[in-house]
């Protein structure tokens, strides 16, 4: 059996699948497994409308608007009234004025109460129903109201009792509907996924792929999503290649690139959209991923014996008849580089041997990237070094293969570092002479790219500078016309003013067909408008655009309020003076703000920040400031709600308040917790 806020959230979520299966139908994703629309009105009616008759969303209970509920609630409602006018003047006589630790009474374990100091406690002022953590403070019920706090706690008994019986019959038409809710359940869980992926991709700025019927990989402007302001970078693999061998210094972003594509890859089984400006990819199955090191102590293997079992499976693993794709970082890098390019070439072509596959490898074997530079079939590529910086410029170059820059970066680290020595000498005349020459190839190589690279951004500023200067240029002259016609135009107003004076004798009709004549040639010296009016304003995001906002119309070329926004056409309803229209949301214009000297304004803001104020025994003038500054905190979000205790009875203080309450449509004021000597304050919710 389901309690009343299970009950609730059931009602929500069918509340909310009626809602939202106008907008999204079945969601598509259960062909054989459709709601019975006449299960769906039996949850609608017998559910939905019976249970929101007396609870609310928020899963407040209205006793009273239920029809077997309502009368043991009033009889409750009506004898909690009597104790609390009995319970109040029995607090003021004069067997517990003397003996109370304060005057206002509790309700504990259902049971009206006042607390009365241990030392001055005697038989006559009642059973004892509770003590307070010190023992100073005892809780009595006053013997005169214990008969009518059985009669209480018999109708509360009463109304749990129905209560129950309600809940019991709303519980069995929930099991009726079992089916139906499960598929509700997943209908929700579905759409709030699928939501939590768009909100991600397009926070991300991700971009949707084209999926390839053939297995190539062409990729714009990729990037890893993890990395702030990722160097982003292309590449093309084409059905002829069998993949990439990358090459190029440490921290040079061969790992990052590797892993950005292969997130690319998986986005796409995740049903994301991509880490990618623009992309052409084939969804492959198959996916395996080698990091650079691969030891494993657990099972007691080094690095280089854990890669070549993880190898050893994935020839294991290969689908012959599937395409796959492999990465492997730095392969075979805990060995020699003589054995690792060997081991390396070998595995490769027993890879293609067993199954389709694309293949992209980083690495710093130098035979191993130069056997597949010179063989083709694999695109070489290096990661750039900028010579100027000393470091990477995570920008990928294709075409050829990189160096390692080892030597250059020891080197030039031990300078920095001022470390004396020929450590680098030493090395450079251990290593053959001919691997130095090919590495020095390689950084000449690396470091002309560089330049180039850095030239051609040059030119790029350059040819943007000179694009802005001839715009420039453009203006002064616009300028420099609207200055002459304006002179000109001051001429001829002079020159019409002086021939009314002359011309009064004479016809005003020949007059005005003179002046008309040389207003048209003044007309045709005006210089031209490129854009029209409110053209150059920045569009507005279809989700900022709010009704009631005014932004300014390139269609009405006017400014226009927002009367209603269509997010899935991308439409808003705007009105201009008596006209309203239906226009896209692109069509608008941000109204620039008119600047204005610059006012510094200085508030100082004094915050309580008490949601709880204690009342009693204050006077009204003191009672109503107390209570004002609390509300606008409440009003200004300072707090979220506010308890004022103020005593029972027919008080000054709480007849104050109930009467302001009332009067204020901001606020909703109800006892708290059926304690009517606390007052619990919330805003109304701005919608009702």
């Amino acid at each position: 059996m389901a309690n009343i806020e299970e009950l609730n959230f059931a009602c929500l979520l069918l509340e909310s699948y009626l809602s939202l299966k106008r907008s999204f139908g079945d969601w598509n994703k259960y062909p054989g497994e459709k709601i019975d629309p006449l299960k769906q009105k039996n949850l609608t009616v017998n559910f939905v409308a019976e249970l929101r008759s007396f609870v609310e969303p928020s899963g407040e209970i209205h006793y009273e608007r239920h029809p077997l509920l309502a009368k043991i609630y009033s009889k409750l409602k009506k004898l909690e009234g009597s104790l609390r006018d009995e319970i109040g003047q029995i607090a003021s006589s004069a067997l517990y004025s003397d003996s109370l630790q304060y005057s206002e009474h509790d309700v504990i374990n259902e049971r009206y109460v006042l607390a009365i100091r241990s030392d001055s406690y005697n038989k006559n002022h009642g059973p004892i129903v509770a003590k307070s953590s010190s023992g100073l403070t005892l809780f009595v019920e006053p013997n005169k109201l214990v008969a009518l706090g059985n009669q209480r706690m018999q109708l509360l008994a009463e109304l749990d009792e129905v209560f129950t019986k309600i809940t019991q019959q709303f519980s069995l038409l929930l099991h009726e509907s079992y089916d139906e809710l499960v598929l509700i359940r997943d209908f929700t869980i579905d759409l709030d996924i699928t939501y939590a992926k768009a909100s991600y991709c397009h926070q991300m700025t991700f971009n949707r792929p084209k999926i390839l019927n053939d297995f190539e990989i062409k990729i714009r402007d990729f990037f890893h999503p993890l990395i702030a302001d990722p160097i982003k970078n292309d590449l093309d693999i084409f059905r002829e290649n069998n993949g990439l061998i990358l090459s190029g210094p440490n921290t040079g972003g061969k790992t990052v690139t590797l892993k950005s594509l292969a997130l690319c890859q998986l986005f796409i089984h995740f049903g994301l959209f991509i880490p990618a400006e623009v992309a052409e990819l084939y969804p492959v199955k198959n996916i395996f991923y080698f990091s650079n090191d691969q030891q494993n102590l657990a099972e007691g293997l080094s690095s280089f014996s854990s890669e070549v079992k993880n190898y050893i499976t994935l020839l294991k693993d290969l689908s012959p008849v599937e395409n796959n794709l492999i990465f492997i970082d730095e392969i075979f890098n805990s060995t020699s580089s003589e054995e690792g390019s060997a081991l390396g070439i070998a595995l490769l072509e027993e890879i293609h041997k067993v199954g389709p596959a694309k293949i992209l490898i980083s690495t710093h074997h130098q035979i191993f990237k130069t056997y597949f530079h010179e063989k083709g079939g694999y695109l070489s590529a290096h990661v750039g070094f900028d010579e100027a910086t000393e470091g990477p410029t995570y920008k990928l170059e294709i075409g050829t293969p990189g160096s390692s820059m080892a030597l250059s970066i020891f080197g030039k680290l031990s300078e920095k570092f001022g470390v004396k020595g020929h450590i680098k000498e030493r090395a450079m005349a251990l290593i053959d002479k001919e691997k130095i020459s090919y590495e020095s190839l390689l950084q000449d190589l690396t470091i002309k790219q560089s330049r180039l690279d850095t030239l051609l951004l040059k030119n790029t500023a350059i040819s943007l500078e000179l694009k802005a200067k001839e715009k420039s240029q453009k203006g002064l002259l616009k300028l420099e016309k609207e200055k002459l016609w304006e002179a000109y135009n001051e001429k001829l107003k002079k020159l019409i003013d002086r021939a009314e004076d002359a011309l009064k004798g004479k016809s005003r009709k020949t007059l005005y067909k003179e002046s008309s004549s040389l207003k048209q040639v003044m007309r045709g010296l005006a210089p031209t408008v490129e854009k029209r009016e409110g053209d150059n304003l920045a569009s507005p995001e279809l989700a900022d655009i709010k009704t009631g906002d005014f932004y300014f119309s390139k269609i009405l070329r006017a400014q226009a309020e927002v009367l209603n926004v269509n997010t899935r056409k991308k439409e808003v309803q705007i009105k201009s003076k008596n006209l309203t229209l239906w226009c896209p949301a692109h069509s608008l214009g941000i109204l620039k703000k008119i600047q204005g000297p610059e006012i510094i304004v200085n508030i100082k803001k004094e915050v309580l920040g008490k949601i709880e104020l204690d009342c009693r025994g204050m006077r009204l003038e003191e009672f109503e400031a107390a209570v004002e500054k609390s509300l606008g905190e409440l009003l200004t979000g300072d707090i979220p709600f506010l308890k004022i205790i103020h005593g029972h009875g027919e008080g000054i203080l709480k007849n104050w308040l109930r009467n302001y309450l009332k009067n204020n449509p901001d606020f909703d004021g109800r006892p708290d917790d059926q304690n009517d000597g606390i007052t619990r304050i919330d805003l109304k919710n701005s919608n009702e």
